[in-house]
């Protein structure tokens, strides 16, 4: 979605071939990654669909707004709001749909809480912003190809999941479509350096 809103909307990004055929480079990559049975198989809904579009989409807009409208504000104080408004949201919301009165916190569960929160949202994001502060929002997006290629390494390193010779070049096919994207861009950069 940046690379379209980007081009077509703000401009900010021409439309050319490397980036045109980068981006559908990356989007079979991660097919092959999910894997075609688990995107149209039982376990996939159209409401599923229709929920993971709309954060990618958010993903995009928020990546293209925080430059123009937080381009002095420091990556962290943008995280810690950001991550307060969202606990404040989340917490009205979990009342709302869920029972939180009969979750059953023990050591497991508060950690697994913490872990998320700190790590893979406070550390994250805080480091998505800076990314975007130092590298621009397109270079920062290309990070989204990536969450499904760490979570399969992640997979197999942590709770020995197997991973099949399709994975294996859908990660391929990401990393290429991610380089094809901004190979221009790397080619201004190392013609800077000589």
């Amino acid at each position: 979605f940046t690379y379209v809103i980007s081009a077509l909307v703000i401009k900010s990004e021409r439309i050319s071939v490397h980036g045109v055929g980068g981006l559908i480079a990356a989007l079979l990559g991660l097919v092959l990654v999910i894997g075609i049975d688990n995107i149209m198989g039982q376990g996939s809904t159209f409401t599923g669909v229709l929920i993971i579009l709309g954060a990618f989409l958010s993903y995009s807009v928020n990546g293209l707004l925080v430059p123009v409208l937080a381009k002095d504000i420091d990556p962290f104080v943008i995280t810690t709001y950001g991550i307060g408004f969202g606990i404040v949201t989340l917490s009205a919301l979990a009342f709302i749909v869920e029972e939180p009165g009969t979750a059953m916190l023990n050591k497991e569960s508060v950690l697994s809480l913490i872990g998320m929160g700190v790590i893979s949202t406070a550390l994250g994001f805080s480091g998505f912003y800076l990314l975007i502060k130092r590298a621009g929002p397109f270079f920062a997006s290309l990070i989204g190809y990536l969450v499904p290629v760490f979570g399969i390494v992640a997979g197999v390193a942590f709770l020995h999941e197997h991973i099949d010779m399709l994975q294996v070049v859908g990660i391929g096919v990401v990393l290429f479509g991610i380089f094809l994207m901004n190979a221009p861009k790397f080619k201004n950069f190392f013609n800077r350096k000589s």
